[in-house]
């Protein structure tokens, strides 16, 4: 027997992928963000500050 997903179980299904793949993403963000801050503190230059100030989260 084939099952066929309703709608709603289908959305739950999507949400939860995005969410999974966004706290990835999350984690990926953080990840480089503190390797840059960690160049900066080692070695402090002005295009350093620049790609750090320019980090920016959308959702």
């Amino acid at each position: 027997m084939i099952k066929t997903s309703t709608k709603q179980e289908q959305a739950k299904e999507h949400q939860q992928i995005e969410e999974d793949t966004g706290s990835q993403q999350d984690e990926l963000y953080y990840e480089d963000l503190k390797q840059e801050l960690n160049g900066l503190i080692k070695e402090p230059s002005f295009e350093s500050v620049k790609k750090i100030l320019s980090y920016s989260r959308t959702k």
